[in-house]
């Protein structure tokens, strides 16, 4: 004898689309002005916050080109010790580029660095520094002053000559 479920067919739960199942003619998903209403609040938060955080972008862009001058300093001392040569490094005129000479080669320019924009001008105490081919240096404090009158230094010891960013 048959079973009664046995001739009964049995549907799906689902039709197999995108629809789902108890909502005939309804499909998921975001509409056109639902994402279009999300971006645009987004860009209005954006505005709003960008302004805020410039202070924020060019002290850190201040801070990567004091880091850079240091490393340039670091590298003078380096090149005199591994040539072991005397190296000068003074403003070049009153333009604010850093020019290194070889004391010892004739006083012929090897390298030279133009201060960012972004640290204001230079001013070097004494007005050059000298790195000895033993690694030590005559010492220097190169302070930068930018547009809002801010300070911002970079110190050669004389014994190790290696430089330090201070404020």
């Amino acid at each position: 004898m048959k079973s009664v479920s046995e001739g009964k067919i049995r549907l799906p739960v689902g039709d197999g689309g995108d629809r789902p199942a108890g909502r005939p003619g309804k499909v998921s998903g975001f509409t056109l002005v639902e994402m279009t209403l999300v971006l645009l609040l987004l860009s209005f938060a954006a505005l709003l916050v960008l302004p805020r955080m410039q202070p924020l972008l060019q002290s850190t862009r201040k801070e990567a080109s004091m880091r850079r001058m240091a490393g340039f300093l670091d590298g003078v001392r380096t090149r005199a010790v591994s040539t072991g040569r005397t190296m000068t490094l003074a403003r070049d005129g009153e333009d604010n580029l850093l020019v290194v000479r070889d004391e010892e080669g004739g006083g012929v320019t090897v390298d030279s660095l133009e201060v960012p924009g972004i640290l204001g001008s230079v001013a070097l105490e004494p007005k050059e520094i000298r790195y000895f081919a033993q690694g030590h240096s005559s010492g220097l404090v190169m302070t930068f002053i930018d547009e809002k009158e801010r300070t911002s230094r970079i110190e050669v010891g004389s014994f190790t000559g290696l430089s330090r960013i201070g404020r």
